[in-house]
């Protein structure tokens, strides 16, 4: 068996991380053991390192030894770095248009999320891979912002799921999330898109958040939406968080601010408790227990995270939803008042749609 792991719930993870918590990696048994693998173990093992976004972080750590460094496995590392690498530059490309179409008609926005990490923590920011580039807006100018778009060629592809906050835009090179929440409604004690919109920065040649708001919106975001510890809930984002805590300045009071302000100090220590259990790291140890929630709920979710249930149950999402995500409010007021706006009509969805759909042949013609 190829990569050979140990019985730790999480090994596999731990070992895609590797490359980014330790320095001397590869390891020499880890070349003997990849000298030794099939094509096939090879293939499997470099398709999960692909899947999570972890291939640029593996190959910076090329060795000068043939068993690695012309190994099958590097091999196809190689080749989708390549991909990344010509993705990464037509989302450049991509930018550009949203800073000169938004900036031209007036549409405050800032990117967010993997497309803004990158340039953020990585001295070459291919490295980290972004499927697509997320962009808030404030929810009044997503008529305007979809109609912008659909200008410049883009074409909007709408998810029933999402409809209540986002958007797709895509075009022959590139895919845009076009989002006026960070969340689904309820979800969040108040709309956080305007409020982060008021503190963004210039981030080189575009807007982006705020580093402290990227930051914040890092620690809950994976809980309620990719339920944190299942393979939707990419690595890359936990080698982020750990090389964020490894060399940006962090304002505690601010990001203790924050979670508290908005109700999600219990994601927040699910998110860092996670990353610490992944990489070892003790960067956000005095985070964690401070955003530690009470005994009953911590035993419980702590429980949940140790036996990896999220991904366990991924086929049955109901029982994710009921046994994880609504704890991982702070109160049950915050998940009671989610499953009131959840349950909404079909009517307002229906309008949506509508509504994005006319902006978007408005904007095509």
């Amino acid at each position: 068996m190829f990569p050979p792991i140990s019985s730790h719930i999480y090994a596999r993870e731990r070992l895609a991380l590797a490359p980014v918590v330790r320095a001397d990696w590869p390891g020499q048994d880890f070349i003997v053991d990849l000298d030794k693998a099939d094509r096939d173990e090879q293939q499997e093992f470099s398709a999960y390192i692909i899947s999570q976004g972890m291939t640029g972080h593996w190959l910076s750590h090329a060795t000068g030894q043939a068993a690695w460094d012309d190994s099958h496995f590097f091999t196809l590392l190689r080749q989708r770095q390549q991909l990344e690498v010509m993705r990464y530059l037509a989302q450049r490309r991509a930018l550009d248009i949203i800073e000169r179409r938004f900036t031209a008609h007036d549409i405050p926005y800032a990117v967010m999320k993997g497309a803004h990490t990158r340039e953020l923590l990585y001295a070459n920011p291919a490295i980290r891979p972004s499927v697509d580039i997320d962009v808030l807006i404030a929810p009044e100018h997503r008529f305007k912002a979809v109609e912008t778009l659909a200008a410049a060629g883009f074409t909007l592809r709408i998810n029933p799921a999402t409809i209540s906050h986002e958007v797709s835009l895509n075009d022959t090179l590139a895919g845009i999330d076009l989002h006026w929440d960070i969340l689904r409604p309820g979800r969040a004690l108040r709309n956080l898109a305007c409020e982060m919109l008021e503190r963004r920065a210039r981030l080189r040649d575009f807007f982006a958040l705020r580093a402290e708001d990227e930051l914040f919106l890092l620690l809950f975001h994976p809980v309620f939406t990719k339920y944190l510890t299942t393979p939707h809930a990419r690595l890359a984002n936990i080698a982020d968080l750990f090389r964020w805590g490894k060399t940006m300045p962090i304002n505690w009071t601010e990001l203790c601010r924050l979670c508290a302000r908005h109700h999600f100090t219990t994601a927040a220590w699910l998110v860092t408790s996670h990353m610490k259990v992944l990489t070892d790291s003790q960067d956000f140890d005095d985070f964690i227990a401070v955003m530690r929630p009470k005994a009953v709920k911590a035993a419980w979710l702590g429980y949940w995270l140790r036996e990896n249930y999220s991904s366990r149950f991924l086929d049955r999402p109901w029982l994710i939803q009921a046994f994880f995500t609504l704890p991982a409010h702070d109160r049950w007021r915050d998940a009671l008042r989610f499953l009131g706006v959840w349950q909404g009509g079909q009517r307002a969805i229906n309008e949506e749609r509508r509504l994005l759909s006319r902006a978007a042949e408005v904007g095509g013609q």
